[in-house]
């Protein structure tokens, strides 16, 4: 079955967050089509955000770590094995101190 990608809602794209916060994004009608999907995500730099999907395939938390920029790229896969991804940057700044 053929699925497609809806862009990530602009919830964290471009948008700063800061170290040991975290910040919720819907993937509500992201991917479309293709039956049951299974969702995963990645961070191209842990060090500076984490990304964990929830257990019901809803949404993403990302975490800020550590000041810096990272790329969390998505990925959805149907039972026929076809992928499908998109990715938004992170921006976390450090944690304030106070």
């Amino acid at each position: 079955m053929a699925f497609s990608r809806e862009r990530i809602p602009d919830a964290l794209s471009g948008v700063s967050m800061e170290a040991e916060t975290a910040q919720d994004v819907s993937l509500s009608g992201v991917f479309t089509g293709g039956g049951v999907l299974t969702i995963t995500a990645e961070s191209s730099e842990e060090a500076i955000a984490t990304v964990t999907v929830a257990a019901d395939q809803s949404r993403l938390t990302v975490t800020g770590v550590a000041g810096g920029t990272a790329t969390i790229k998505v990925t959805a896969e149907d039972p026929g094995g076809n992928t499908v991804s998109d990715e938004f940057q992170v921006t976390v700044s450090p944690a304030s101190q106070g």
